[in-house]
């Protein structure tokens, strides 16, 4: 019956909202409201959730989450733990977009525990959207899946390994904590040293599983000879072992001498290890011949044990230098040759040729060190031939040797070409050959040229050029470039001595008509006859004009320089003026002579200071300013009032000059006191009325010139 009524009332409804069913459907406008966002693909859709009648069954939430279908055929997961309970129970939609698809009630009841992560510690008490911020497909029980990485992966995932709930930090597992002691090489490891990728992080762990094996697999315990402390060098106790392990054994690695890891079957002798290293034939054990503390010294007794007894400079030649066999390549002791040449046939025939035996001139005490003594040819070695090899001079053995005077053109070519009569060593010594050290100045004496002064110290090759020693010139021009250009002739030793060019010593100047005096006797020759000044001296008519070298500061008004200036002083010192009548004093003695002398024009006259100065008094006092001035302070007065009649006495000695010399007027003044102080008078009259009448009085008859007017 109810559901009869159902549709009746689904059937009216239709009906009447017919127009609107056409456009919007009738299904969304019986939707209870929005759905979630989750759900909007089937909003408009209902039968995708709903069954006609059955309302909201498992089976329509299962065929679009296959994913949590297929968990819970596997019993995995929580929703696998409340398969029974229907999905509707806890999940509800058209609450709109935002709404949870969750309901309250169901979320009330939900125990973390249920899950395959149980919320302890700092997990317990986090609101769920925290951790829950995408589907539960992509979350998992892995710490990374919320927290950063900040190992970036590189110790695994199982971060519980080291990290706990209660604090991410505190409580991390210790260096103590760790199984394997973390002394010694563990100590500089960090981390991702032994557990990148999350490796070793068991509680017993190998040596084998971080380092790699180096015996080929050996399955002995690596602590048997490593230690933590430093993995080399190894620690075995190698004392039990029959083999005494001596000298440079303790330095040799373990695989030099148990090849493959073969550590029972290892030979005693050296022979068993050293074999191969042999460069020689066989000649018994190595023990007769070395040890173990030093392979290269060798302890064989050559002098005992041999034909061959080794001394002097043999006892220090390595082995090898006498028993090497280049061709072959190898060391041969029983073969090695027993004479000098045998060794040293090369180093002979390149030193000297074939002289015969070696022991002739040769010991065993060195090369440089031979029997045979030079001086018995008749030559002795002396000098630089101490330094020549003997092949130098004996190209050819002694073959064409000459003796005496000779002898030495045999080696050393003649630069003279034949001109010297006398054997070289007359001149030339073994010392060395050049120069002619045994040709000395004395001896030049006995030539046409004997050296003095400055030739003494000349090289011989300055003056014989390629050697020549006849031909040569014995005048200077014939060495020396004539600087003067002919002008003085061809006899330089009037003017020039052996001691040196420099300074002119002989040349008497006065034979010029110039004698040199003063300044001039101190002047080098090329300050006037070189340069400008030789141009203008050679131009010039009188050649002897001091204007030649010294430029004129004045006018040719002033007389000639010689009347002001003479040699005993430099031409610029000052010139002495007291021999003109006007002693320069004071500052006329600072000034130019041009300031009072300008070029081109004649000399002032000297009396009258106006010449230079200006005249301010109108001619009124005269021309004599020094009555009144003096040189060194001009505006400085001077004058001696008394000359004047006018004594100046009282307060008329210390009144400015101008308060009475109005308008520069200096001569013709009044001397009457009233001329000065009519006002004076008149300012009286208020006082004194009976002392001070009308028109000129005399003042003197009250008052006097003292420093007070009363």
């Amino acid at each position: 019956m109810g559901c009869d009524v159902v549709k009746r009332l689904v059937i009216a409804i239709s009906i009447v909202l017919a127009p609107a069913a056409a456009v919007a459907g009738w299904q969304a406008l019986l939707s209870p409201g929005p759905v979630g966002t989750d759900h909007v693909k089937t909003e408009s859709n209902c039968d995708s959730c709903h069954l006609v009648f059955k309302g909201v069954p498992d089976e329509k939430c299962l065929d679009c989450h296959v994913d949590l279908d297929r968990r819970i055929d596997k019993s995995v997961g929580y929703h696998a733990k409340v398969a029974k309970t229907p999905c509707i129970d806890c999940h509800a939609d058209h609450g709109g977009r935002s709404a949870s698809l969750t309901v309250a009630a169901a979320l009330e009841k939900f125990t973390h525990d249920d899950t395959r992560f149980a919320l302890r510690g700092k997990h317990d008490g986090i609101d769920c959207a925290k951790c829950h911020t995408k589907p539960l497909r992509e979350m998992g029980s892995l710490c990374a899946k919320c927290h950063d990485d900040v190992h970036e992966g590189e110790l695994g995932a199982q971060c519980q390994k080291c990290h706990g709930d209660t604090s991410w930090k505190t409580g991390l597992k210790k260096i103590g904590d760790h199984a394997v002691a973390m002394h010694g090489g563990h100590a500089e490891r960090t981390c991702t040293d032994c557990h990148l990728g999350g490796r070793s992080l068991t509680k017993e762990v190998r040596c084998a599983t971080c380092h790699e094996r180096g015996h080929d697999g050996t399955n002995a315990p690596c602590d048997n000879c490593h230690q933590v402390a430093g993995w080399k060098p190894a620690k075995f106790d190698h004392s039990y072992c029959t083999c005494k392990f001596p000298g440079k054994h303790r330095t040799a690695s373990c695989t030099s001498c148990h090849v493959d890891f073969d550590f029972t079957n290892t030979p005693t002798l050296c022979s068993g290890c050293h074999a191969k290293e042999s460069t020689h034939e066989f000649l018994g054990e190595c023990s007769l011949c070395h040890s173990a503390t030093s392979w290269k010294n060798n302890r064989f007794d050559h002098n005992k044990k041999s034909r061959f007894e080794l001394v002097d400079l043999h006892l220090t030649v390595d082995c090898d230098r006498c028993h090497f066999q280049k061709r072959r390549r190898r060391t041969q002791f029983k073969a090695a040759p027993e004479d000098c040449a045998g060794c040293h046939r090369d180093e002979g025939m390149k030193a000297h040729g074939d002289f015969g035996a070696c022991e002739q001139c040769h010991n065993e005490k060195g090369f440089d060190q031979p029997k045979f003594k030079h001086e018995s040819t008749g030559f002795p070695i002396d000098g630089q031939h101490v330094e020549v090899s003997c092949q130098d001079c004996h190209a050819e053995k002694t073959k064409d040797f000459p003796k005496g005077t000779k002898a030495c053109v045999h080696c050393h070519e003649d630069a003279h070409d034949g001109q010297a009569k006398a054997a070289c060593e007359t001149c030339h010594s073994t010392a060395d050959w050049s120069p002619p050290a045994l040709f000395t100045v004395e001896r030049h004496e006995e030539t046409k040229f004997p050296l003095a002064g400055k030739h003494k110290s000349v090289e011989c090759s300055d003056c014989h050029v390629g050697g020549q020693l006849t031909g040569l010139p014995v005048e200077c021009a014939g060495c020396h470039v004539d600087v003067h250009q002919g002008k003085f002739g061809e006899d330089c030793a009037s003017c020039h001595t052996n001691d040196g060019f420099t300074p002119v010593t002989k040349f008497d100047h006065k034979l010029t008509g110039f004698e040199l005096a003063g300044k001039h006797a101190e002047t080098k020759c090329e300050k006037c006859h070189e340069g400008t000044n030789s141009t203008r001296m050679n131009a010039a008519k009188d050649r002897q004009a001091c204007v030649n070298c010294h430029a004129p500061t004045h006018s040719e008004a002033l007389g000639v320089c010689r009347d002001c200036h003479d040699e005993s002083r430099a031409f610029d010192d000052p010139f002495d003026h007291r021999g003109t009548g006007f002693d320069l004093v004071r500052r006329h003695a600072a000034l130019k002579c041009a300031k009072c002398h300008p070029a081109g024009q004649v000399a002032p006259p000297l009396e009258r200071c106006g010449t230079c100065h200006v005249e301010p008094h109108s001619g009124q006092l005269g021309v004599q300013c020094q009555r009144c001035h003096e040189a060194d302070r001009w505006s400085l007065v001077r004058f001696d009032h008394d000359v004047s009649g006018w004594p100046l006495r009282g307060r008329h000695f210390v009144t400015p000059c101008m308060d009475c010399h109005t308008n520069e007027r200096w001569v013709g003044l009044p001397t009457d006191c009233f001329d000065c102080h009519a006002l004076d008078a008149a300012r009286g009259r208020s006082v004194a009325p009976g002392a001070h009448p009308f028109g000129r009085i005399d003042c003197t008859d009250c008052h006097f010139s003292g420093f007070s007017w009363r």
